[in-house]
């Protein structure tokens, strides 16, 4: 965590994240996926602070062959938000005949922002 990462309540809270794989660290082509969720999630409390999907037009992708999306978590939700960490769940899912559903889903979690 970094002074970039660090917002007040009432903050328009701009996220960029980068999808690696998990065993190579490479970048997922977003372009080869069917859907990402954001889900950001206070650490002690567990409450969710709200969801934000590719499908629903909340995630943009910057750089879709590198793996860089982008959200903003708007100054009206921020404002009542819990004081603390906030993590963030990540579901991809895209589809793959490997797959008997043909559906393969990737979750991962990670810190996301700290709010004053």
């Amino acid at each position: 965590m970094d002074a970039s990462d660090i917002f007040n309540r009432g903050d328009s809270i701009p996220r960029t994240m980068v999808l690696t794989y998990e065993d190579t660290g490479l970048p997922i082509d977003l372009d080869t996926l069917n859907e990402i969720e954001f889900e950001i999630i206070h650490s002690t409390i567990n409450r969710t602070l709200g969801t934000y999907t590719l499908v629903g037009g909340e995630i943009t992708k910057q750089d879709a062959g590198n793996g860089i999306a982008w959200f903003a978590i708007g100054q009206t939700v921020s404002a009542t938000a819990k004081r603390g960490d906030w993590l963030i769940l990540v579901t991809t899912e895209e589809t793959d005949t490997d797959y008997e559903s043909n559906t393969h889903i990737r979750k991962g979690m990670g810190f996301c922002f700290k709010l004053n």
